[in-house]
């Protein structure tokens, strides 16, 4: 943060697309908001809502819930637990994952 206390524009690119959503980025917006910088989000493509748009999926109402567990059975729970929200809200459901945590 150096840089940015000596008065120098910074920015923070992701592969997601947006810096801070489900990525290590969000804490270096908390620590610059700390220090009292100006934080200007710029949006590049985010995976997940291009393909909330490309589906015929509720775009209306819809909960990002992030990474699910790894373990099966862990797993296996959460995704029968967002099934019934879903259900119950008419809610669609969308996390995202990985090559790097997915189980071979």
């Amino acid at each position: 943060m150096k840089p940015l206390l000596a008065g120098n524009d910074m920015g923070l690119m992701s592969e997601v697309g947006v810096p801070g959503v489900v990525d290590p980025g969000a804490e270096l917006v908390v620590a610059a908001h700390k220090l009292g910088a100006k934080v200007k989000p710029l949006v590049g493509p985010v995976s997940i809502l291009l393909g909330l748009m490309a589906r015929e999926l509720n775009g209306q109402r819809f909960a990002f819930q992030g990474y699910l567990p790894q373990g099966t059975r862990e797993r296996t729970a959460k995704l029968k637990l967002l099934e019934a929200e879903s259900k119950k809200l008419q809610q669609t459901q969308l996390w995202i994952e990985t090559p790097y945590r997915t189980p071979c």
